[in-house]
């Protein structure tokens, strides 16, 4: 392979000439979450998916190929020519020994591009172009010199929000690029499918970096029942795939109560949930001071997106990259207290159809993160 085909080693920018489809670059991508697959790993697969639609030659680092069929099923991606390579995995394991991250270091070297999802720790990568990508706005002691070293190896550190990159271009001293979220918009656009009265929410049930304050919406949808609401339903959705004690917890705040849990759902369930929904509902970030704790809040809002695809009526939280979403009484809502939370809701309720712009500017919204511009933004970068 020659290399000066595709890199400009003095500015770190050109990666390959775009009119030649028969170059094939070896691509390796890894996150220490797969198997959570929760936004984050959304990200990660769906740029898998892109660069397998480039023909690059793509892998994953990790121990077991029946992640790539799960992502496949729950994010809709097509991935079957995604491969797995358990040797490099098992370098990235704390418990790799001395000689396996020797040789970790001249695998690597072998990869034209390393795609990099970091938990808040900064690795060597030996890539050819090396890229680490935040899902979280980490507050760390990132300016020691073992850290800036290993940064100084990373040729781009992309964040999935503005409110993302505040934190980490603070936390290292560097000027990180913000390439937003993917969101198949075009899924989520209801077909025809009649709106039943449903107030929904989607958000992982395992307690991992940021809570999705599922317990905040059941208390807020109990009140608005005993206080005389009727034929309304509140549905939840989420991934659960470790610890199941909050799931458990939040089954018993529900019981007698017209709320149902959709755990580990389908993409077909998914899209039905939100096509059915008239209102959608986010809590995640409620009662965190947003400057001093970043990483408990909403980082981004993906499912929102998807909400407000689907024709669904916003009303969230306000906090963290949700604001980079949202305008309030444009395109949706914003709350910050329980009892606000509560008769903003049942105001819509009330008629719904005086509702009809926020929704369409909701749905204009939504488009602006649509997975077509994720792809365009990374051929900008592989020019």
């Amino acid at each position: 392979m020659n290399l000066n085909l595709f890199f400009e080693i003095a500015s770190g920018k050109k990666f390959y000439p775009r009119n030649d489809t028969n170059i094939t670059l070896k691509v390796g991508i890894f996150s220490p979450y797969f198997d959570t697959l929760g936004g984050g790993e959304r990200y990660v697969f769906t740029f898998a998916e892109y660069c397998l639609q480039r023909n690059f030659d793509v892998e994953i680092f990790w121990d077991t190929e029946e992640v790539i069929a799960k992502a496949q099923q729950r994010f809709d991606l097509n991935l079957s020519k995604l491969k797995t390579n358990r040797k490099i995995y098992q370098c990235f394991l704390s418990s790799a020994s001395y000689l396996q991250k020797i040789a970790k270091f001249f695998w690597m070297k072998k990869y034209d591009l390393l795609f990099f999802l970091t938990d808040g720790s900064i690795p060597f990568l030996a890539g050819k172009q090396n890229w680490l990508h935040f899902q979280v706005p980490f507050q760390l002691d990132g300016k020691n010199f073992a850290t800036q070293h290993k940064l100084s190896k990373v040729n781009r550190v992309i964040c999935n929000s503005f409110f993302t990159k505040r934190f980490i271009d603070k936390t290292f001293g560097i000027e990180s690029e913000v390439i937003y979220p993917p969101v198949s918009i075009y899924d989520f656009e209801n077909d025809g499918t009649k709106k039943e009265n449903i107030i929904l929410s989607v958000g992982r049930f395992d307690q991992i970096m940021n809570s999705k304050r599922q317990d905040v919406l059941i208390n807020v949808f109990k009140k608005m029942c005993d206080q005389g609401l009727e034929n309304w339903q509140l549905v939840l959705v989420g991934g659960c795939q470790h610890n199941e004690d909050e799931l458990l917890r939040l089954r018993k705040m529900a019981v007698n109560y017209p709320i149902d849990f959709r755990v580990n759902a389908s993409f077909s369930d998914l899209r039905q949930s939100y096509e059915k929904a008239k209102i959608y509902w986010h809590a995640a970030g409620f009662e965190v001071d947003e400057d001093k704790n970043p990483d408990q809040v909403e980082h981004f809002g993906i499912s929102l997106v998807e909400a407000m695809a689907a024709g669904c009526l916003p009303i969230v939280c306000e906090a963290g990259g949700i604001k980079e979403i949202i305008e309030d009484k444009v395109n949706g809502y914003f709350w910050q207290s329980e009892d606000q939370l509560q008769n903003i809701t049942q105001n819509m309720i009330k008629d719904l159809t005086k509702e009809e712009e926020i929704i369409i500017n909701a749905q204009k919204r939504a488009a602006d993160f649509a997975k077509e511009k994720f792809f365009t933004q990374f051929d900008e970068r592989l020019k």
